[in-house]
């Protein structure tokens, strides 16, 4: 008899994807660079945030399209973890990104490469599998980009559905893929500063800015949360009637691929745990604080993230 808790999080990635991260002392075109570390690490924000929550000991059901070898070992890699993979094959295959990380600057480039060649259908039958793994789920983790050949609006119909079961969603998109699931009202966004400007059509260049603009979009899309992503300067996160500002923690920085997905999941737990939201962002802010410390996208020590919390400053915007 399995007695194994019921995961509570059902995360969906249609476009999948590994990186290669790589360690590198300088690179230029035309020279022969020796990388100091190499680590192959997941990535694609849904599956990072599996990765992470499965980390911080919470279960969840992956799902998404995978295709060709490099799928098959991202399966591998998040089932080692403990995580519920439930993906579908489809044409092509998971893409390995390179990701290339000047040492000790925190900073990096990233390379993408071809990726899964779905055809629609590959799309409706996801939509279909995963309206069959709601029923009992309390979360749906929705983002990256959708691959070509999908429909566009197949987000606005996942959370449209998790809407159906009473699950709520968070969607962590950019660009037209964002714009598209706002009026299904995901509970949860989690744009950067940029992003969150794009979907109201203008440059957000002050804090205060930032802070109207969430609540714009909270007023006029009726969502709940807005968490915007404001890289080496921390986050905001605005609800309808509230606003917090969370400030870095000072860490060394390795690589920051994936902390936004690991604050993700952090706030996840936290809300799972019944915290309110303040706690639970300083728990998004100390995962994705644990992944900047390692060189792989959004690997996190839990020992990391139990560390830095009491570390996280959650400040209220009057």
């Amino acid at each position: 008899m399995n007695t194994a808790p019921a995961a509570p999080v059902l995360t969906v990635t249609p476009n999948t994807a590994l990186d290669r991260c790589l360690l590198v002392p300088d690179f230029a075109l035309g020279k022969t660079v020796v990388a100091k570390d190499a680590t192959l690490a997941m990535a694609g924000k849904p599956a990072d945030a599996s990765l992470v929550l499965a980390r911080l000991g919470v279960p969840s059901i992956a799902t998404g399209l995978i295709g060709g070898k490099s799928g098959a070992r991202m399966v591998r890699m998040l089932e080692r973890d403990g995580v519920d993979c439930r993906f579908l094959r489809c044409p092509g295959r998971t893409r390995v990104n390179a990701v290339i990380i000047k040492e000790g600057t925190g900073l990096q480039g990233t390379v993408t490469v071809p990726s899964l060649h779905p055809r629609q259908e590959d799309g409706e039958r996801l939509l279909e599998h995963v309206r069959s793994l709601l029923p009992g789920r309390r979360w749906l983790v929705l983002g990256g980009s959708l691959p070509e050949g999908v429909a566009p609006d197949l987000y606005v119909r996942m959370i449209e559905a998790a809407h159906e079961h009473g699950v709520r969603s968070l969607l962590d998109a950019s660009g037209q893929t964002l714009l598209n699931g706002l009026p299904a009202r995901p509970a949860i966004i989690k744009p950067n500063q940029v992003e969150l400007g794009a979907a109201l059509g203008r440059t957000l260049r002050t804090p205060v800015e930032v802070v109207d603009a969430a609540r714009q979009l909270c007023g006029e899309r009726g969502l709940e949360v807005v968490v915007v992503t404001l890289g080496a300067e921390g986050s905001i996160c605005v609800t309808p009637t509230e606003a917090w500002r969370i400030p870095p923690v000072p860490v060394e920085v390795i690589n920051t691929a994936g902390a936004g997905d690991a604050f993700g999941a952090g706030l996840i737990k936290g809300l799972l745990e019944g915290l309110a939201l303040p706690e639970a962002l300083a728990w998004g802010t100390a995962a994705a604080s644990a992944v900047l410390l390692t060189l792989g996208t959004a690997d996190c020590r839990p020992e990391d993230v139990t560390r830095l919390l009491p570390r996280v400053r959650v400040e209220p915007i009057v």
